[in-house]
């Protein structure tokens, strides 16, 4: 019996990033936030307890957002209240204190970067900075992972008006 650590998925609910290397494994030890690998450990401090980012897995998607990402975070939170997909949303500096000062690095993020992570701590889709339309973006980013429609995930646009933070 043997163990694989360091591979990468490929699918089509992975979003991957161009250019892809066509490796199958990466170091655990020098993880690279890509979308199809690992989530690297990053300790937060999360509601008075020290955890791994990799507690935050459950049964729904997380979105992390960066300290500057406060459009992604708006955007993640319409769509979890609307009930488009179950989704969590962090923010660090907000939710989460980044303890050791390295998400960026580890995820491969900027200030105003995001990472969509599935619930078996998998990186699904990142966003290396802000987009114009975070929540018709995202809408398009889970629709691909969650392999639905991006109507499906669009029940009507009357949600999109009266979710908490929904307007910016």
């Amino acid at each position: 019996m043997s163990v694989a650590f360091g591979y990468r998925y490929r699918s089509i609910a992975v979003l991957s990033e161009a250019p892809d290397d066509g490796a199958f494994a990466e170091s655990p030890f020098t993880p690279s936030g890509r979308p199809g690998t690992r989530a690297p450990h990053v300790s937060f401090m999360y509601r008075g307890a020290r955890i791994s980012c990799l507690d935050l897995m459950g049964r729904e998607l997380v979105l992390l957002c960066g300290p500057g990402a406060a459009g992604w975070a708006r955007a993640g939170m319409a769509v979890a209240w609307s009930g488009a997909a179950a989704l969590g949303v962090y923010r660090i500096g907000a939710d989460l204190v980044d303890v050791e000062r390295r998400w960026q690095q580890a995820f491969g993020v900027s200030d105003t970067g995001a990472v969509l992570m599935r619930p078996d701590g998998f990186i699904a889709w990142r966003s290396h900075a802000t987009v114009n339309s975070p929540v018709d973006f995202l809408i398009d980013v889970l629709a691909c992972v969650l392999c639905r429609t991006p109507e499906s995930l669009r029940q009507t646009d009357t949600w999109r008006r009266t979710a908490p933070g929904a307007a910016a």
